[in-house]
């Protein structure tokens, strides 16, 4: 098969494009730095006999009305450019729990950790629109986001972390299941892909602190009652893989120091 990967050089479309190459199929890596600018009109010659696209775009923007802007625009663009390069399928990395969070009336207290959710699903609808065939996988929060958002939210020896319940999984098997989708090994309108194990978000936080940045403490921060009740845990078809955090952090090799 032919793979179209818009986001190609980032931490999920990098090893996707690899596990793609490596498994025999001829891939075609969309990134600013490949010189393709997704929120610019795309070039459907660069599509040309792709079977497939896969959306695995991230924005380092979080504030919501950036961020959904950013994902409507990669969305539109590359949607209207495989539709007229004949592209019969597309895939997007999505979140679990975005259409709850995006139906859901907004609190106070969400803000923060909703907006990032609440954009996302703003890429699943703006994709459903403008895109062809379209396949979406929601993929819970991976393993290290927690250490990611540890440092981000630092204040002085303090940092906020959401207290809500996850269920981490790793970036191998959204990769795995990514490339299940895009060939048609798996086929369904809308794919969850989790770890094996739930975990409150605040506790993975604390054990990167614990392990990475001493002195560091980890407040657990009130989210929205959306959030607080599961919104991103995975359904009972979701696909499960392994290692739960507790063994993945064992053996993670992220650096000892932030």
């Amino acid at each position: 098969m032919r793979i179209a990967i818009a986001g190609a050089t980032g931490q999920v479309g990098s090893p996707l494009a690899e596990a793609a190459a490596r498994t025999g199929h001829d891939v075609v890596r969309l990134a600013r730095s490949t010189g393709v600018d997704l929120t610019a009109p795309v070039d459907p010659a660069l599509l040309a006999g792709a079977d497939v696209v896969v959306d695995v775009t991230r924005t380092a923007l979080r504030e919501e009305e950036a961020s959904a802007a950013f994902f409507t625009a990669v969305a539109t663009n590359l949607g209207e450019a495989a539709r007229s390069a004949g592209v019969s399928r597309t895939v997007l990395l999505s979140i679990i729990g975005v259409d709850r969070i995006g139906r859901a009336p907004r609190e106070p207290a969400g803000r923060g950790p909703e907006d990032h959710y609440r954009a996302k699903w703003a890429h699943e609808q703006a994709t459903r629109e403008h895109a062809p065939g379209v396949r979406i996988v929601r993929a819970a929060q991976f393993h290290d986001l927690a250490r990611v958002l540890l440092l981000a939210l630092r204040e002085g020896d303090t940092s906020r972390v959401a207290e809500m319940p996850v269920q981490p999984v790793a970036l191998e098997v959204v990769v795995d299941t990514l490339l299940d989708v895009a060939t048609g090994t798996v086929d369904e309108p809308v794919v969850e892909v989790a770890g094996p194990r739930v975990e409150r978000f605040c506790d993975l936080a604390a054990a990167f602190a614990t392990r990475d940045v001493p002195g560091l403490h980890v407040e657990p921060a009130p989210v929205s009652a959306v959030l607080a009740g599961g919104a991103l845990l995975p359904g009972p078809d979701a696909v499960l893989g392994g290692p739960d955090f507790q063994t993945w952090f064992r053996h993670s090799n992220v650096a000892s120091s932030p």
